[in-house]
């Protein structure tokens, strides 16, 4: 069983060194994500966040901005990026816009995935725990089980807000490994790391633009996945 970490760059150099060009190129491929096609009223509202002077009172009123007038109907199923991407930053607007923020306050790692991860992810998909190695409450993970595939995604909550050190990154990280290590094994697969996005909870209004620029990349994510299921 082995763990290969294209986010590091130590690994990278070391598979360049020992695998031939296509096997590295092969690993390298499938790890990477095709950019979605976006409907034009999701690239409308992140056009205007993107524009939109650097208030929370301004970022407010573009959110109530109806993409969908009379001759337009929304569908869940058509426009759930634009669902998306519009709750998400509705959701973080309303905690800037607190006094309060609990995003900025000392916070462990499952009180700050309420805030943080857990809307992220349950907005992305709703997938069900239905592997063994996954139904301890100690390990934080999904799966989702298709007759021909398995798709196993690991999610590890990792440090808090304003709580986490390098030793804990680390540890976490290293649990990662564990846990894919335990999944994997009976299939004789091998696990790879690969960091496509880098997201930092927005505490600011400039910040909030920033972080909704880059939730695209997420819906690519999503979209690689699921056609990895199928």
């Amino acid at each position: 069983m082995h763990v290969i970490d294209l986010s590091d760059t130590t690994s990278v150099n070391l598979l360049q060194q020992t695998l031939n060009q296509n096997t590295y190129d092969e690993i390298n491929n499938a790890c990477a994500i095709k950019i979605v096609s976006l409907t034009k009223e999701c690239n409308d509202l992140l056009e205007r966040i993107a524009s939109c002077p650097p208030s929370l009172s301004s970022i407010r009123r573009l959110m109530k901005y109806d993409e969908f007038p009379d001759n337009s109907h929304f569908d869940p199923y058509l426009h759930n990026d634009y669902d998306f991407i519009h709750g998400i930053v509705f959701h973080l607007l309303k905690l800037c816009e607190s006094p309060m923020n609990p995003i900025g306050q000392k916070l462990r790692e499952r009180t700050a995935a309420i805030w943080s991860t857990f809307p992220i992810i349950n907005s992305l998909s709703n997938l069900n725990v239905l592997h063994d190695d996954l139904e301890s409450s100690k390990i934080d993970g999904l799966t989702l089980k298709r007759e021909s595939n398995s798709m196993i995604i690991l999610i590890e909550l990792a440090g808090g807000c304003h709580t986490n050190t390098e030793k804990k990154l680390e540890s976490d990280c290293f649990k990662i490994y564990k846990n894919a290590i335990k999944t994997l094994t009976k299939h004789n697969q091998y696990y790879v790391r690969e960091r496509n996005l880098k997201l930092s909870m927005p505490q600011n209004p400039r910040d909030l633009k920033s972080f909704a620029a880059l939730l695209p990349t997420l819906l690519s994510w999503r979209q690689a996945a699921i056609d990895l299921a199928e």
